[in-house]
């Protein structure tokens, strides 16, 4: 497992900038500690080798032209439909854009709830159909059909 070290200071040992007591404490540990040498020697290179490239001058404009090419990417990045959306909502906060759906998936809930509530108290039977040439109200309690009005002869012929 990699250790931890304190970045800053070995930095401030290879620019030279710590004080003698830190110095010796330091150089010290680095003798001490195998892992402690191989991530100084690793950052040393890096600077070393940053040291040897050229410096490079800009113009004096770089940064402005950089800040447009950046703000032109950005404004190349939204789409049409982000628009399209900015333009029906406007500037409106994510709480109250969130409020308004929450609003409105609790208003589609609570009309599923109702309807499918009020179906059983008007007692609709889903196992009536309309092809049932039976009415509704001849049903008996146990759902089978009530033909005590037809009065049929034994023969199952009716008068």
């Amino acid at each position: 497992m990699k250790k931890c070290y304190d970045y800053e200071k070995i930095s401030a040992y290879i620019d030279g900038n710590l004080n003698n007591v830190d110095k010796l404490a330091f150089e010290e540990e680095l003798s001490n500690n195998a892992d402690l040498r191989k991530e100084y020697q690793e950052i040393k290179s890096v600077v070393t080798s940053l040291a040897t490239f050229p410096e490079k001058t800009t113009s004096s404009d770089f940064l402005v032209n950089l800040n447009n090419k950046i703000d032109e990417y950005e404004a190349s990045k939204e789409s049409k439909w982000y628009r399209s959306i900015f333009k029906i909502f406007g500037e409106r906060s994510p709480l109250e854009l969130g409020l308004g759906a929450m609003t409105g998936v609790a208003l589609i809930v609570i009309t599923v709830i109702s309807i499918s509530t009020s179906s059983n108290d008007i007692g609709v039977d889903s196992s009536f159909s309309a092809d049932d040439t039976t009415s509704k109200e001849e049903y008996d309690a146990d759902g089978t059909a009530d033909n005590s009005d037809e009065n049929p002869d034994e023969n199952g012929l009716e008068y």
